[in-house]
């Protein structure tokens, strides 16, 4: 929809990796670490229905409206976390009915 801002200028987050493996010295080879990354928009309702939930064994980061709201570098375990986008409207500058970037890493 043309209301909703451009994907492309949605938060990036740096990769750490991709000097590493593509380093000659690299010993680990091409496939052995990778990232992904999901951007998209949604629309901030204002209700217990707008969170944020991740539950995983690898590191992860949640950006929203350019800001980190799940924060999970160096998780090694089974760990989750969640946020409720209601409580942190305000410091994240939410309003309701507008669109936002979310981007997963």
């Amino acid at each position: 929809e043309a209301e909703f801002p451009d994907p492309a200028q949605a938060p990036l987050w740096p990769n750490p990796f991709v000097d590493f493996l593509d380093s000659a010295n690299s010993e680990l080879g091409a496939y052995a670490l990778f990232t992904t990354e999901l951007h998209s928009v949604f629309r901030f309702r204002g209700t217990r229905e707008d969170y944020v939930e991740i539950d995983a064994s690898n590191d992860y980061w949640v950006v929203v409206n350019g800001y980190v709201v799940i924060d999970m570098g160096g998780i090694r375990r089974r760990s989750k976390a969640r946020v409720d986008l209601v409580d942190v409207a305000e410091e994240l500058g939410l309003v309701v009915g507008n669109p936002y970037p979310v981007s997963v890493f």
